[in-house]
């Protein structure tokens, strides 16, 4: 049932939602009007329907990397992470005088010890859950690149370097370490301290420490910079999880540190080469999702999204699930082809989760039309209320509000307008064609912002653990929408 409200309005008090329209226009069909005239309004409300919608993969590019397993028992899914990084190198970095470095095995140099590090403040689930680790040597000759755009789904296992294989010709890991995320084997005293910094201490083999320093020796300007690094000596790592789960470690940063002894003002000391997986080199999460099916299902053989089974709908993150939704454009226009919209809110109420969970509420959700959800991010785009859009989840009433997608809603309908022009369509003959035009996607994000402006700068897809319930599905929603019009 639809429900209207008339009534005249001066249009100082729309004139800045009026304006909202006042963007690039081919159609002519909707005007924004002078100050001085009057306009008239009215108000009306829409079904909105949603849907679950699995995510096969999202670019993974993040500042911070994922490692262990974890449920979602709101969703029934279990997320896995995985990942691999690329060490950094200060430009034209040298190593001290070789001729004074003291460990040595006859001429030769040897390093005394080698060892990883992934430090890390913060991870999902308990402390105590075991997890155990294999640590593969990437390929120089297949270096992840810099310039390239990777996906969640990246098949980490095709970096490893195909020279270490056993007799059976599988590629083997450096190294494998079993660990907790307390790690205690450090004094209680110590682990409280404020200075320390949780980590997982991964000692490498020797020999492959003594093999880093012999090249770095050997070939100075191997590390000029970290293309030459990666290329040469070290392309990085690939953490691959063996067993465990409950666990999901949220990595800062992790180091790679070289130890050896040499002369220093006469007297021997413990010198290190430390090289660091920090933003300014690849690092790629992958994650593997099972259960997705439960809650989005999918036809087999188009597979598309298939009707709503319960009056929920979902996201999820990272890589999980989104929501769909279609949004009635041709009904908002019906009859009001010549008005302007001056706002069009619709919100989102997330279900309070059944029992205690690791994954939170995503703190903000993008929505995005659904042609663009590939292009928004590899092309570093940010929402420009007019074809995305954020909004934040709000603790207290539980619910992400988007409050004026009425741009969006307008473009949609200026496009169809158009196009059909152009092609001598109907408008069954556009949908046809477009069988997604009028179709948003609503998936959890993150959000960089200018310190000084507060603008933001930065869109990923969110890589925290978080899912959210959202009121849907069998239960469609309201959308209201404000027309302008002159009046009559």
């Amino acid at each position: 049932m639809k429900y209207s409200i008339y009534g005249i309005v001066a249009s100082a008090v729309l004139a800045l939602a009026s304006c909202e329209d006042a963007f690039e226009d081919n159609t002519g069909n909707v005007g924004i009007y002078d100050e001085a005239d009057a306009v008239y309004t009215s108000s009306e409300t829409y079904t909105v329907t949603t849907r679950s919608l699995p995510l096969d993969s999202v670019i993974s590019s993040t500042t911070k990397s994922y490692f262990g397993e974890a449920y979602d028992p709101t969703t029934g899914v279990n997320v896995r992470a995985e990942f691999l990084s690329l060490y950094h190198t200060f430009e034209n970095y040298r190593l001290p005088d070789t001729t004074l470095i003291t460990s040595r095995l006859g001429d030769s140099l040897v390093c005394d010890s080698v060892v990883l590090r992934l430090y890390f403040n913060n991870y999902y689930g308990s402390d105590a859950n075991p997890l155990k680790m294999a640590v593969y040597e990437l390929d120089t000759l297949n270096v992840v690149r810099e310039d390239s755009i990777y996906y969640s789904t990246i098949k980490l296992d095709e970096y490893r370097n195909p020279k270490r294989k056993d007799n059976q010709g599988n590629i083997t890991p450096l190294i494998e370490k079993s660990f907790t995320a307390t790690d205690y084997t450090v004094s209680e005293v110590r682990r409280a301290n404020a200075s320390y910094y949780k980590n997982v201490h991964i000692f490498m083999p020797r020999d492959y420490g003594t093999h880093l320093l012999r090249l770095i020796a050997k070939n100075p300007h191997y590390t000029r910079d970290s293309y030459q690094f990666a290329h040469h000596v070290c392309p990085g790592f690939y953490f691959s999880l063996m067993s465990g789960t409950g666990t999901i470690l949220v990595v800062d940063v992790s180091t790679l540190d070289i130890f050896f002894k040499h002369i220093s003002s006469a007297k021997e000391e413990v010198g290190l080469v430390r090289f660091s997986a920090t933003p300014e080199v690849v690092q790629s999460t992958r994650i593997t999702n099972t259960g997705v099916e439960a809650k989005a299902p999918v036809d087999a053989e188009s597979k598309q999204p298939l009707a709503p089974t319960e009056n929920a709908t979902y996201v999820m993150a990272p890589a999980g699930i989104a929501t769909e939704m279609t949004l009635p454009v041709d009904e908002i226009f019906a009859g009001h082809e010549t008005d302007s919209i001056s706002r069009a809110n619709i919100t989102l109420t997330r279900y309070n989760p059944k029992e205690e969970s690791m994954f939170e509420a995503p703190t903000t959700l993008l929505m995005l039309r659904k042609s663009q959800q590939k292009v928004f991010f590899e092309k570093g785009k940010v929402p420009d209320d007019i074809t995305s859009f954020a909004a934040s989840f709000t603790a207290a009433s539980n619910t992400y509000t988007f409050t004026n997608i009425g741009r969006l809603i307008s473009y949609l309908y200026r496009t169809k307008q158009q196009v059909m022009r152009q092609n001598g369509w109907s408008s069954d003959e556009y949908n046809t064609n477009n069988p997604d035009w009028n179709k948003v996607v609503l998936s959890a994000v993150t959000m960089t912002k200018n310190k000084n402006t507060g603008s933001v700068v930065v869109v990923r897809p969110d890589f925290a653990l978080s899912s959210a319930a959202l009121v849907g599905g069998t239960q469609p929603l309201k959308m209201q929408v404000l027309y302008s019009s002159k009046a009559k």
